[in-house]
């Protein structure tokens, strides 16, 4: 587990990760205002900024680095933004009114969400750096809630009766209506997940593709809200039972898979991964208290525990293609341990596969600028811990780890400088820990 720190307040939390390593989340800085960061390996946390105003927060952040999310402007006014190492953070706008909101953002920098417009409605928007913000709204009210890669918007439209339809919409053939409910995620291959209103009034939850049409998900239990939707088609689902909220896990094959909890009655998940690798949190014993989880169909309900000694609660946001898994987690309870309310947290990576991390390095190394020469001799030292972790001689990958830990730490001051020598340093070690080297 990594500390990510703060921006100099309190706390902070991980919300979003990607495959490149990057982490968005939320932290107060030492005046006390909540801001958006940014976090890489190489660079640490950096402070987003606002818009003017005195909050932001971050919802998402993509391969390239780019981070959504909403702002205060000076006064009242919240916008959505979209920020980039180039241009730092920039105001989407509106469609007409004085709010927007982003809820996703996809690896092209297109950002969907909903908008006021001049009328006072809200409706669903679609913005990107091209077009800017486009309208998708029908009904009295709509919002988008998710986008994938080829720009695929999912979100649902309010009728005049109050009732709500789910739509897929993309530029090219506009809005389709998928029946009666809300979409609330899509997948890089098009499948949706939403939830509707079953023949009984009860709610229900839905999987849609282009080929297999709407296909209710059936559990043998209440499900009313999806959680997260997989690229590899794992759908997740909240279940309500007596006394306990479960999880679920749908795939078209398999049917449902209940995760189970760390031995309490509630377990809630937050994200999937291409691979069904499920992250969320758990509670120990009743609901409380809420440990931080990994699972997956092989190793069931794994404990992430918490960062700080006396530290009760953490949770799991965000889950990458590489098993890495993004959260927060308690430090200290501010207030005895019966109360069970929360102590100051931190936002915090936990790294759960050595190759990953090692894979994560060879990026790292890569995007920074170094004579050829060490470039190439510190990229082979990476491929020979590869090698041995593929072969899985744990003895040899340590070796190659303490000839490449050697390497930076004689270069540093001479070709490397010490910024670029320290998080290389650290990612070594943090992975010799992972293997137990001697």
């Amino acid at each position: 587990m990594i500390d990510l720190g703060t921006l100099g307040g309190a706390s902070s939390e991980a919300v979003a990760l990607s495959d490149a390593g990057y982490v968005a989340g939320n932290s107060l800085r030492a005046d006390g205002a909540h801001h958006a960061f940014r976090w890489t390996a190489a660079g640490g946390m950096a402070d987003l900024g606002t818009l003017g105003g005195a909050f932001s927060e971050a919802v998402a952040v993509n391969a390239s680095g780019d981070v959504a999310g909403g702002a205060y402007l000076p006064g009242d006014a919240y916008h959505a933004f979209r920020w980039t190492a180039a241009d730092g953070m920039e105001d989407l706008g509106t469609l007409g009114g004085a709010q927007s909101e982003a809820r996703a953002m996809n690896g092209a920098g297109q950002v969907v969400g909903q908008s006021e417009r001049g009328d006072g409605s809200w409706h669903a928007f679609s913005w990107t750096p091209a077009g800017g913000m486009v309208d998708l709204g029908a009904g009295t009210r709509s919002d988008a809630l998710g986008v994938n890669g080829a720009g695929q918007v999912v979100g649902w439209t309010e009728q005049a009766d109050g009732s709500r339809r789910a739509f897929s919409w993309t530029a090219a053939g506009g809005r389709v209506d998928l029946g009666a409910g809300a979409a609330i995620a899509v997948n890089a291959a098009g499948q949706v997940a939403g939830m509707t209103t079953l023949p009984d009034d009860s709610p229900g939850i839905f999987s849609w593709t282009e080929t297999a049409g709407t296909v209710v998900l059936s559990c043998g239990r209440t499900l009313y809200d999806v959680l997260a939707l997989g690229d590899g088609g794992h759908v997740v689902a909240s279940s309500l039972g007596v006394a306990r909220v479960r999880s679920i896990l749908w795939t078209a094959a398999g049917g449902c898979v209940d995760l189970g909890t760390l031995g309490g009655t509630h377990t809630v998940a937050r994200a999937v991964n291409p691979g069904g690798q499920v992250v969320g949190w758990s509670s120990l014993w009743d609901d409380h208290p809420q440990h931080a989880f990994t699972w997956t169909a092989d190793g069931g309900m794994v404990d992430l525990g918490y960062w700080g000694l006396d530290g009760l609660k953490g949770r799991a946001n965000a889950v990458d293609s590489l098993d890495r898994v993004a959260g927060w987690s308690e430090l200290v309870p501010l207030v005895p341990r019966d109360d069970f309310a929360y102590g100051p947290t931190h936002a915090v990576l936990w790294k759960t596969a050595p190759t990953a991390e090692i894979e994560q390095l060879v990026s790292t190394l890569a995007g920074m600028v170094l004579p050829r020469g060490t470039a190439i001799s510190l990229a082979a030292k990476l491929a020979a811990v590869l090698a041995a972790l593929d072969a899985q001689d744990v003895p040899d990958a340590c070796d190659a780890l303490a000839s490449f830990a050697d390497a930076v730490a004689a270069q540093t001051g001479k070709k490397l400088t010490p910024e670029q020598a320290g998080p290389l340093g650290a990612a070594a070690a943090d992975v010799r820990a992972m293997l137990q080297c001697p």
